[in-house]
């Protein structure tokens, strides 16, 4: 009940800051946010993408921890991984219910309607940046976001000022980044 609560908490912070929810794994939410064709518009999608993190992180902290420490609970830490970057849609698969809706009662017969199945595609997505916020997210303190080297970059001074790089050992991070000259692709963490 708790993963529940949690999960449809984030989803209305995610979709608030105009995100989608991709999928729930575990206790793990998966989301994305568009960036639009134009590269200019990527630092809206970056800023949003923040925002909503930080808000989760603060919904967290003072309204759904509170409620878990009133009940005995142990306290629930988040860790959020941010980065941008190409990323492709596929279908993975289908998703096959049973149509409740095909029984129709006429007096006192019962009938089927043609169709017992509901089928669905499930879509993923799958790229090197969704790998990396996955990692990334490994790597973030309880309570913390990390932030890859493109999405800190897009950010105004002011924003950039809650961050500081994170130091990391080359053998835990060695990731390149084309988009940064193939060099260390470096972390920030929130302060």
């Amino acid at each position: 009940m708790m993963i529940q609560a949690f999960n449809q908490e984030m989803s209305l912070i995610v979709k608030e800051f105009g995100g989608f929810i991709l999928k729930y794994v575990g206790d793990a939410v998966l989301a994305f946010f568009v960036v639009p064709a134009h590269k200019s518009e990527a630092k809206a999608a970056c800023i949003n993408a923040v925002n909503c993190a930080k808000y989760m992180l603060r919904i967290t902290r003072e309204a759904i921890n509170p409620i878990l420490n009133r009940y005995n609970c142990p306290e629930m830490n988040l860790r959020i991984g941010i980065d941008i970057g190409e990323n492709a849609i596929i279908q993975s698969g289908w998703d096959i219910h049973p149509n409740i809706t095909n029984v129709e009662k006429i007096g006192n017969n019962i009938t089927k309607k043609e169709q017992p199945f509901i089928k669905k595609p499930v879509y993923d997505v799958l790229g090197y940046t969704t790998s990396i916020a996955v990692k990334m997210t490994a790597l973030a303190s309880p309570n913390h976001m990390v932030i890859g080297q493109l999405v800190y970059d897009v950010l105004d001074d002011d924003q950039k000022s809650v961050f500081q790089h994170l130091a990391i050992s080359p053998e835990i991070w060695s990731y390149v980044n084309t988009n940064t000259g193939g060099n260390i692709y470096y972390l920030y963490t929130n302060k």
